[in-house]
């Protein structure tokens, strides 16, 4: 349904288009389309689709050719976004925890990590987290936006 909708708009680039599904009839409905890169980038890389690089290449050669495998075993975990505030606000605490624990020893899975060259993500992060830790009526409406993304 997105490459369609983007082929009618003749789109050409990165582009994140987010459907919900609708409780009522279980179809995917529309919500919106943004002409950028998404913020689950870091996934995609794990797997082994470098969309930067490609998005680069593409400026400089022109046409790519299109990536077609990629690895379906890996696991990206966003250290300082999702993961430290399901861990603060799940039912479950133990069992996420255990999971996130286990993860760093796992190597399957990847840990997104902020740089301390570039710090300001990371700032804005945590102030967001206060921000929903201060309101967890806000944080339980952003993890039910995120669709159960935990990592």
């Amino acid at each position: 349904m997105a490459l369609a909708m983007l082929k009618e708009m003749h789109w050409y680039g990165p582009a994140e288009v987010e459907f919900r599904i609708d409780p009522r009839d279980g179809k995917p409905t529309f919500m919106e389309v943004n002409p950028r890169l998404w913020g689950s980038l870091y996934t995609s890389t794990v797997a082994g689709v470098d969309f930067p690089y490609l998005l680069y290449r593409l400026a400089m050669d022109g046409d790519v050719a299109p990536v077609t495998s990629y690895r379906t075993d890996m696991k990206a975990r966003y250290f300082f976004t999702l993961d430290m505030l399901c861990m603060l606000s799940h039912p479950r605490k133990r069992s996420i925890v255990r999971q996130w624990l286990a993860d760093f020893v796992d190597p399957h899975t990847k840990m997104l990590l902020p740089s301390w060259r570039d710090p300001l993500p990371l700032v804005g992060k945590l102030l967001a987290s206060a921000v929903y830790g201060s309101r967890p009526s806000r944080l339980r409406s952003r993890l039910g936006r995120a669709g159960g993304r935990m990592g």
